[in-house]
């Protein structure tokens, strides 16, 4: 500025370690207490969450729409699993909106966005068996008990999850295979026609 000769620097840095910590004390104790005033709305949530927990495991056991339904039976695991998925994001969806984070959760998900490329890249695997599993499902190449070999691995199809096909061999053992392996591999089913020919050595 003009005119000023000099400046007098009154400044002092805190080199005491209580008057820095004080402050940091401070505001975890006002943390602690909004965390506090706020714990009853915290467990309402909590157990809002929890009851759709619950009544999604209710929607996986329940058999009774999917005994009239005419699709694969394999399918059914695919669809509870679905479904599942879809009640319990809609109840941390509304947990959210009772503890009045669902902005926070919007602008979260927002930058996650930025992010997805990579993400995508990481679960890759997860969706490529995911959407294997589906085209499977509704292919329908073999069935529940079906004698099945694919590529090298032999045996009986016990269960058709999102993520893998299990196999059980004639030693008992359980084979898993990956959904994607399973649909760009050569399927051989055994059981599908009755009349097929038998090789018996002597």
């Amino acid at each position: 500025f003009e005119g000023v000769v000099y400046v007098t620097n009154r400044i002092e840095i805190e080199s005491e370690v209580e008057g820095r910590i004080d402050p940091a004390v401070a505001k975890i104790q006002k943390y602690l207490g909004r965390i506090l005033d706020q714990l009853p709305i915290i467990a309402v949530a909590g157990v809002v969450v929890i009851l759709f927990w619950l009544l999604s495991l209710l929607v996986v056991r329940w058999d009774a729409p999917y005994e009239k339904l005419p699709i694969n039976p394999l399918l059914h695991g695919l669809i509870r699993q679905s479904l599942r998925s879809v009640v319990i994001f809609i109840g941390i969806l509304l947990a959210l909106e009772i503890l009045d984070v669902t902005a926070v959760a919007g602008a979260v998900a927002g930058a996650a966005g930025l992010a997805g490329l990579a993400i995508g890249f990481a679960f890759r695997d997860i969706a490529e068996n995911y959407f294997s599993g589906l085209s499977l499902s509704l292919r329908s190449p073999f069935a529940v008990n079906d004698w099945v070999r694919i590529e090298e691995h032999e045996g009986r199809v016990v269960r058709l999850t999102s993520r893998e096909v299990v196999l059980m061999t004639l030693d008992g053992n359980h084979v898993r295979i990956p959904n994607a392996l399973v649909f760009k591999s050569v399927i051989h089913n055994y059981t599908r026609n009755p009349r097929r020919r038998f090789d018996l050595k002597v």
